[in-house]
């Protein structure tokens, strides 16, 4: 059982990492989103972390610093199989330097994904065969951040 000065010491030192990463990121975030941020790695995807079944819910994510460029399939909306911290990358959110918040939402399956590069990322079409479902990345306000690329999202689809 940890005492009330452990806790304490553990709260501050938690509190004092995400105002750092806070600090570094480029999608401003409130405090309640950035205590309630879950730590993930560069090679997690949604998938991987049992969340292409949540349609339209939101999520909010702490990429490391430093990254490590990992597999992404989509441009706008990504495969559910894809990089959350490099398509946040890809999208402009993040950089592979500094890592910081990601929020993103789920979305139902798409039929096509189409493959880009954007700052410095390069993502595939299609990519493996089964997607369960297709995710956005969004910026502090809730909205999907436009492409830098030729290709365009479909606002009649939701997307």
């Amino acid at each position: 059982m940890l005492s009330t000065t452990k806790l304490t010491k553990s709260i501050v030192i938690f509190s004092s990492i995400a105002s750092s990463v806070l600090a570094s990121t480029l999608l401003p975030i409130s405090k309640s989103a950035a205590e309630s941020a879950q730590p993930i790695q560069w090679s997690d995807s949604p998938n991987h972390l049992r969340l292409e079944n949540q349609i339209d819910r939101e999520f909010t994510f702490i990429c490391p610093e430093n990254g490590s460029i990992a597999e992404v399939t989509g441009t706008d909306l990504y495969a559910t199989s894809s990089s959350i911290c490099t398509a946040a990358a890809h999208a402009g959110v993040i950089k592979v330097a500094t890592g910081g918040f990601v929020k993103i939402r789920i979305k139902p399956e798409a039929d096509v994904y189409e493959g880009s590069t954007q700052n410095g990322i390069e993502t595939s079409e299609n990519g493996p065969p089964v997607y369960n479902s297709s995710f956005i990345v969004l910026d502090a306000n809730g909205r999907s951040i436009p492409s830098q690329s030729a290709v365009k999202i479909n606002p009649d689809n939701g997307f």
